[in-house]
């Protein structure tokens, strides 16, 4: 390209001074007339293609940047859309861990409720009556264990099955408890 554009300046010049001079041959001034002509065809034809391709390079290079321009707007609304998701999914492990403190907290503060009102003296043990309870102990030891009816233990485990009855009442004597 720029050598038909330095050929073509050339010609420019060249017929620039040609004009300046007076002509002899007019048949030669219709050739150059028709050469010039051709060249400056041929320039303006050249500037436009070169024209159109500016405007298409930009054009291309438009459409590009807006096409990133676009794709920074999406990605970036998708790192909103996952920071929402992160965040939804926070606050409901949030939930949770606050739900199960609360649950240990509850049950906290009912151990502590129930320590206080016994340190104040609020819970009332059941009436033990000590004689009864003297009784049964006495009881107890007297009883010889070779009697079946009033107690046996069991082996594996080493416990009291049957106590002893209360004469009585018919009731079985437990200390501090009396089951009717």
């Amino acid at each position: 390209m720029k050598p038909v554009l330095a050929s073509l300046a050339f010609l420019l010049v060249l017929s620039s001074t040609t004009q300046a001079l007076p002509l002899l041959n007019t048949h030669e001034n219709d050739f150059l007339a028709e050469d010039l002509e051709e060249l400056y065809d041929l320039l303006v034809m050249l500037k436009t293609e070169r024209l159109l391709e500016n405007l298409e390079k930009e054009a291309e290079m438009h459409s590009l940047l807006s096409a990133i321009g676009m794709n920074d707007e999406i990605t970036e609304q998708e790192r909103e859309e996952e920071e929402e998701r992160e965040i939804k999914q926070l606050n409901a492990l949030g939930r949770m861990v606050r739900e199960e403190n609360d649950e240990e907290n509850l049950a906290r503060k009912r151990r502590v409720a129930a320590l206080k009102r016994l340190m104040e003296g609020n819970i009332t043990f059941p009436n033990i009556d000590e004689e009864a309870l003297q009784e049964f102990i006495e009881q107890f030891h007297k009883t010889p264990p070779s009697k079946p009816k009033e107690h046996a233990r069991d082996r594996r485990t080493n416990r009291i099955e049957k106590f002893p009855q209360n004469a009585e009442e018919g009731s079985y004597v437990l200390g501090e408890f009396n089951l009717a």
